[in-house]
């Protein structure tokens, strides 16, 4: 477990394990004394973890990736957002990358007729440098809560983001001799439309929180929602049952956003153009994989055996997306807190703003100092502040 913490004079330091006390008084603070007039020892935290590993939540990604698979075409589907509803594995929730397998149909002469780059595999095809790399599509990635108030499991608060401009490689060009009578090129396993590619969106900044269950959503717009014609209109989402990690409560029924009655199992009935459940939908599962941090919580063992904490500075500083009360919980207890404590006192901290508080009179503890940080206040809580969201003094005997 490491901690990124700030000593008395404002300085970084990362600790491996245990905290160590700050023994430093700069003149221009005060702080309070014991009878006889010593110093209170204090300790300065940042309770957030320095690092910490990831966790594949959720995973429904065929391995290895293959040349090919089955997709779900959007100007084909009239859609212009495609998702399901997923159940998360583990218990770390905080959002750092979605991956997503996506499949191109657009081969370069195809866009680009007055030119005949050549055949055979992506590899070999014969194209200038500057036109083999690729075209570049908009897509947006979409993270909802879900929202069960109505008779089915619908999106609610879209709690995450992301667009990005990706570049989405030419597919090789049609292979005539070995795959005769259509326009498909030549993999080492055999003919295929499609040429399957991944594409990760890193939400790591956005320091989001998820629920055990959401629902997501892949977004972009094709000729017939918007977008120029081109090689947009061969965009796919890869579908293939590959599950290992979480779950699909709702297989194999899909989420759909589309603006004709035919994007829609219901024929439209639901209503057109609204990101919702496709009732009586069979699809195969959405080629995702969904990774969160498992940083070390944001807890520690301040010091073991009896004393007292005679006061505390906290400040709370998060903001936008994910902000909010922050909550810093003090236990009695001679090992590292967990949300299975109960804690001597609960501290709340607004957003923006900061508390104190000393006093002769100290709260007394007799196994051990611990503290630990929360989003909400339920002793229970195992919700971890996003970095940077709160600082803490404890002045402790």
């Amino acid at each position: 477990m490491a901690f990124t913490l700030l000593d008395s004079n404002g300085a970084v330091q990362t600790f491996a394990s245990t905290l160590i006390d700050n023994t430093h008084y700069p003149s221009h603070q005060v702080y309070p004394q014991v009878a006889g007039g010593g110093l209170i020892p204090y300790r300065n935290l940042n309770l957030q973890p320095a690092g910490g590993g990831e966790t594949t939540v959720f995973e429904n990604f065929p391995s290895p990736l293959p040349y090919s698979m089955s997709s779900q075409n959007f100007e084909a589907g009239s859609m212009v957002e495609f998702g399901q509803m997923v159940d998360l594995a583990d218990d770390t929730r905080r959002l750092a990358t979605v991956t997503v397998t996506m499949v191109t149909w657009a081969y370069w002469s195809k866009y680009n007729p007055v030119k005949t780059p050549g055949r055979g595999m992506l590899a070999d095809v014969v194209i200038p440098l500057d036109e083999t790399t690729g075209w570049n599509a908009t897509v947006t990635l979409n993270i909802y809560a879900v929202n069960s108030s109505g008779a089915n499991p619908e999106p609610g608060t879209k709690i995450a983001t992301l667009t990005q401009n990706i570049l989405v490689p030419w597919r090789a060009e049609p292979d005539t001799t070995n795959c005769p009578s259509t326009t498909r090129w030549l993999a080492p396993d055999g003919c295929h439309n499609g040429l399957a590619f991944p594409v990760t969106f890193d939400f790591t900044s956005q320091n989001i929180t998820m629920p055990d269950q959401i629902i997501f959503g892949i977004a972009y717009t094709t000729q017939s929602s918007g977008a120029p014609a081109g090689p947009i209109n061969d965009l796919a989402v890869g579908v293939q049952n590959a599950l290992t990690t979480g779950s699909l409560p709702l297989a194999p029924q899909v989420y759909v956003n589309g603006y004709n009655n035919g994007a829609y199992t219901d024929g439209g009935a639901g209503g057109l153009n609204v990101f919702r459940l496709d009732v009586g939908s069979e699809c195969p599962a959405i080629g995702i994989r969904i990774v969160a941090t498992a940083p070390a919580g944001p807890n520690s063992l301040i010091k073991t055996g009896p004393g007292q904490v005679y006061g505390w500075h906290c400040s709370n500083h998060s903001s936008g997306t994910g902000g909010g009360w922050r909550y810093i919980k003090l236990y009695d207890k001679a090992t590292n807190p967990t949300e299975g404590d109960t804690p001597i006192l609960t501290l709340g901290v607004p957003p923006g703003a900061a508390i104190s508080f000393n006093s002769d009179l100290g709260i007394q503890y007799m196994k051990g100092l611990g503290v630990r940080g929360t989003v909400f206040m339920t002793d229970s809580d195992k919700t971890p502040p996003n970095p940077g969201d709160l600082l803490v003094n404890i002045h402790y005997i």
